[in-house]
């Protein structure tokens, strides 16, 4: 009896958190937003191709947000990603935090105008995307889905966060 017990509360935990991340956007993405996706890829400047006058020319108008979305329903693992992150950034990057190249932003999608996010980055999830911008058009983001899988490692998160950040900066992301 207390097996059965056991198995009903955690099925009914695991329903429970599957709702919270099913609450979150439970739309998939449609043909135009997957079409929109690639073309801002194939838009993404070529760095290996520029000389070294034009990188750092597209480096002096560049910026890199790093956007922790969340919705209205927060769990202690969503909370845990978002204070990760905020860490990887904000600790690893005081330079550029300080100098306005790069910002760390948490942004709540279930908000009023919020919502186009979940379409221009095909978030299903709680999310960190990158998003590089240059003379205020975004030319590149990358969506870091690696955090649910190392979000038990402290380190291995901000590392790989510190990493792909980094990457974004310099163009090699």
């Amino acid at each position: 009896m207390k097996k059965i017990k056991s198995l009903m509360v955690l099925g009914l935990i695991a329903l429970v958190a599957f709702g919270g991340f099913m609450a979150f956007d439970s739309r998939k993405a449609t043909a135009e937003d997957k079409k929109t996706i690639a073309v801002l890829k194939s838009e993404a400047p070529k760095d290996a191709k520029a000389t070294s006058s034009e990188v750092q020319q597209k480096q002096e108008g560049a910026k890199v947000i790093a956007y922790y979305f969340h919705g209205n329903v927060r769990c202690p693992t969503c909370m845990k990603l978002e204070e990760y992150s905020g860490e990887a950034v904000n600790q690893g990057f005081a330079e550029e935090i300080k100098k306005g190249s790069l910002e760390f932003i948490p942004l709540n999608v279930d908000q009023d105008g919020n919502s186009h996010y979940i379409r221009d980055y095909a978030l299903v999830s709680k999310a960190l995307v990158l998003s590089k911008t240059v003379n205020g058009k975004e030319v590149k983001w990358k969506n870091l889905d690696m955090i649910w899988n190392l979000v038990r490692d402290h380190d291995k998160f901000i590392e790989y966060v510190r990493d792909e950040t980094k990457k974004m900066i310099e163009g090699k992301s």
